[in-house]
């Protein structure tokens, strides 16, 4: 991924890590972070002082295609291909819950 200044229109930054296409992407004010989410199953989490990932949330079998945040409960939540919702902490890097009954890709 490369983030850009608007502004001035230069590369600010480049977040190597995933290898395939990047579906969606959030900031978190709160925890001043920008998290990816990609077709190669992982959602990453990085650093925006540092620009180093520092987590990598495992637990889809197929692409992951959205991703959003709640800020009141503090969960990540994020779904694709394999059908399935997963409740993330992005405090602790851990899958919370996974909601399944869903018959076709979210």
């Amino acid at each position: 991924m490369h983030a850009w200044s608007i502004d001035d229109r230069e590369l600010r930054a480049t977040l190597h890590g995933h290898t395939d296409i990047v579906m969606e992407v959030l900031y978190l004010p709160y925890l001043d972070n920008v998290v990816s989410a990609s077709l190669d199953t992982t959602i990453r989490i990085w650093d925006t002082h540092t620009e180093q990932q520092t987590a990598k949330l495992v637990g889809h079998t197929k692409g992951i295609n959205s991703l959003t945040y709640h800020a009141e409960h503090r969960f990540l939540i994020s779904s694709g291909f394999d059908h399935d919702v997963f409740v993330w902490s992005p405090f602790v890097n851990t899958l919370l819950y996974k909601l399944k009954g869903h018959r076709a890709a979210l």
